[in-house]
């Protein structure tokens, strides 16, 4: 993760998109010059030069979200947010967990126990 243990939005709401995770992505990654900058969207997880995730994206790679469920293990090295919120509630988004699981699970948007953290994801063009 390019930053760990961030809340994915302090509020403990999940509506407002990462509001908390992404100025930390963004923050870390302001210094990168040699990758193309983008539109910085809150709602959808997209700082100036990197973005997160998304749960569709993570799924399309391999991770499922079942009782079972996996995730490759060059993407679930360490716990960190994807930018969906999870719409059976107010209060959790979705994570690429690490440690036993390593799958995809739905976790509270801030708690009292250490946060997943966040990775970058980039556009290379061809």
């Amino acid at each position: 993760a390019v930053v760990t243990d961030v809340a994915w939005d302090s509020s403990g709401y999940n509506f407002n998109g990462p509001k908390t995770a992404l100025p930390e992505l963004d923050l870390a990654t302001k210094g990168w010059t040699n990758v193309p900058a983008n539109t910085y969207n809150l709602k959808s997880g997209v700082a100036n030069r990197a973005r997160m995730i998304t749960k569709e994206e993570a799924e399309t790679i391999g991770c499922t979200a079942t009782t079972n469920g996996s995730c490759p293990s060059w993407i679930s090295s360490d716990s960190h947010w994807t930018t969906t919120a999870d719409s059976r509630g107010t209060t959790s988004a979705w994570r690429i967990r690490s440690s036993y699981y390593k799958d995809l699970d739905s976790f509270v948007t801030h708690s009292n126990s250490t946060h997943p953290g966040v990775r970058a994801v980039i556009t290379i063009s061809k």
